[in-house]
């Protein structure tokens, strides 16, 4: 008989890895945590600083002025007696021709020759002094310049002292119908250079004028002789004058809306407010900037470097991203008062119960802005449809209207506390804000980068 055997598979007990089990559980927690950090705001805190910003840039311009150029109908030798910028009046003596020279020769034999008095030699250094602080390297040719504009001036001041001689030493000697004397006939600033520019105007500028390679500057005041029909000096006729740049595409959206710009003239560092007017002359674009100060600062010059400051800012530099809109009701001053117990300003609002029986309740109520007729108060302080009661008059006010206002939200207690903000400067990544806005920021305040991720009133746990 064959023995029956039944084969029993034998069951290990389970054995726990308390190693792997501690690993999986600290896995698991770190994957909770992280998709909760992912998923949910997080606060980030910005200190609020000071900060200045200036946009502006720097041109070339040519300068455009009321000028007259005035031509001797004589020929001879010409002596001037009015000094280059001075304003000179109608019929004053401003130059004489000597038609054979000999007005000079018989000066030269006189005893009496005059030379340069001290108060003369002084305006010389002075202009001297001036062009020293002025030259630049870079803008040597105006060496040239100068040294005619020095003779010149030296020229001028010396006929002056010399008229008067001059007139007896020609009667004397018989040859008085030789020499005559001219007067203005209109007022103006007097110049003795020409550059074939002085009728140009500002609608009618190009490219072209504002090539300086060929520019030539034609210093009138010399011993040589002139011909008739010569010029001979130069008035300008108004103390306004102006200064055309081409400007871009760029600068003329920055331009387009303004009434006056600041310009820096970079020869002296002087600065000045001017008038604009964009012109277009086909494809091209300009700026005519127009003053009415400072034109004795520039009587010799064409060309001049500018600066034009577009903005200029100071306040607090916040970002863009900590601002949000927050609404404000609108309540009219005469629902404000104060409470009798703790002198909190706010309004009196009437509740209905079922059976209609009225109940006011004061509410405290700060106002944030105020105009001639309306106090703006925060809207989570009221529900829309709220009746608000005037302590003056008794009448009544329904709730509704809002306002916007720029905010944001300040952590200095520990808490979000929304203050105003008024920006007066924006680029693409931060604004500047006014440092005096009533319930806005400070220096050194703390406030949350990003506001649309807090709450008013919410705690800082981070």
């Amino acid at each position: 008989m064959k023995q029956n055997r039944k084969v029993v598979k034998y069951r290990r007990p389970i054995q726990i890895n308390v190693g792997v089990m501690l690993f999986a559980i600290i896995a698991i927690y770190i994957l909770i945590q992280i998709i909760i950090y992912f998923s949910s705001n997080h606060m980030s805190i910005y200190e609020v600083t000071e900060q200045g910003v200036s946009q502006q840039s720097s041109y070339d311009g040519i300068i455009i002025r009321d000028e007259k150029v005035f031509k001797t109908d004589q020929a001879g030798f010409i002596n001037y007696y009015a000094t280059e910028g001075d304003k000179i009046g109608k019929n004053q003596t401003i130059y004489s021709v000597d038609e054979t020279g000999e007005a000079e020769k018989l000066l030269a034999q006189s005893e009496d020759s005059k030379q340069l008095s001290n108060e003369d030699a002084s305006d010389i250094r002075e202009m001297i002094n001036n062009f020293k602080g002025s030259y630049t390297n870079s803008n040597f040719s105006t060496v040239t310049s100068f040294k005619y504009q020095v003779e010149g001036t030296v020229l001028q001041l010396s006929n002056v002292n010399k008229l008067d001689e001059i007139k007896k030493l020609l009667k004397k000697s018989g040859n008085a119908g030789k020499f005559s004397v001219k007067k203005t006939s209109e007022s103006g600033i007097v110049s003795y250079s020409v550059d074939g520019y002085e009728n140009l105007k500002a609608s009618a500028i190009s490219d072209a004028k504002f090539k300086q390679d060929k520019y030539e500057r034609t210093e009138l005041r010399t011993t040589d002789e002139k011909s008739s029909n010569s010029p001979v000096y130069k008035l300008i006729r108004s103390d306004n004058w102006s200064i055309v740049v081409p400007i871009t595409n760029d600068d003329y959206k920055l331009l387009k809306d303004k009434k006056t710009v600041n310009i820096t003239f970079l020869k002296n560092r002087i600065s000045a407010n001017a008038s604009v007017n964009i012109i277009q002359n086909g494809d091209k674009l300009y700026a005519e900037l127009s003053l009415s100060r400072y034109l004795d600062q520039f009587l010799n010059d064409r060309f001049v470097s500018i600066q034009i400051r577009y903005q200029s800012a100071k306040g607090l530099k916040i970002p863009k991203t900590s601002v949000m809109d927050r609404k404000f009701y609108r309540i009219p001053l005469t629902y404000f008062s104060k409470s009798g117990a703790s002198g909190d300003n706010g309004v009196t609002v009437v509740k209905y119960s079922e059976n209609g029986e009225a109940k006011a309740k004061f509410i405290p109520a700060t106002i944030y802005k105020q105009d001639k007729k309306y106090g703006y108060i925060d809207s989570s302080l009221l529900d829309a449809g709220d009746i608000l009661k005037s302590p003056s008059s008794g009448g009544d006010f329904t709730v509704g209207r809002t306002s916007k206002f720029k905010i944001v939200y300040n952590v200095n207690k520990g808490y979000t506390v929304f203050r105003l903000v008024d920006i007066i400067y924006e680029n693409e990544e931060y604004y500047l804000v006014s440092d005096d806005t009533k319930y806005g920021l400070s220096t050194y305040d703390h406030i949350v980068t990003n506001a649309l991720t807090v709450e008013n009133k919410q705690i800082i746990n981070e």
